[in-house]
């Protein structure tokens, strides 16, 4: 994830934040091209309404 765009990161963070599956989905479309495992583990949270550790891994992205 930490090769994801910052903007990217914040309108995932808000789609997360919304519980907003399809928002999610979308977003994990957008990257499955470049990074598959990303959009299928994003995805994956998403189906299971685990938004915390989408969350999660943003902030540790964010990080570095």
């Amino acid at each position: 994830m930490a090769a994801a765009s910052p903007a990217w990161l914040a309108r995932l963070e808000h789609a997360a934040t919304l519980g907003d599956i399809q928002a999610i989905d979308r977003l994990a479309a957008e990257v499955a091209g470049q990074q598959p495992d990303l959009a299928e583990g994003i995805a994956r949270l998403a189906r299971q309404f685990d938004h915390e550790h989408i969350l999660a891994a943003i902030h540790r992205a964010a990080l570095g």
